[in-house]
């Protein structure tokens, strides 16, 4: 089939189920295109995701949560600030742009 040819797994399956519920609900074809296309980017996003996770090797039960973030350096810690505190961090550091 050539929605396989063109790598597009998810369309090749839900095409006629997403086709027929357009038909039943009348809607256009640039909508019932734009549903798949949604669909296909989040299952690739959903692989992308998972292929990198296990290529990363990281233990899956390691999470931001399980570490003792007081034990971090002053300088790493991100306060209520957040991003101002790294960006103002960088340029005392590096200088402003």
């Amino acid at each position: 089939m050539l929605l396989k040819a063109f790598h597009l797994p998810t369309f090749a399956r839900e095409y006629a189920n997403v086709a027929m519920q357009a038909a039943k609900e009348g809607v256009t074809h640039e909508a019932y295109l734009h549903v798949l296309a949604r669909q296909e980017a989040s299952e690739r996003a959903e692989r992308r995701v998972e292929r990198l996770l296990t290529e990363s090797r990281l233990p899956c039960e390691k999470t931001i949560g399980c570490y003792d973030l007081s034990r971090l350096p002053a300088k790493v810690r991100i306060s209520d600030q957040g991003e101002h505190v790294f960006r103002s961090n960088v340029n005392t550091h590096f200088g402003r742009r």
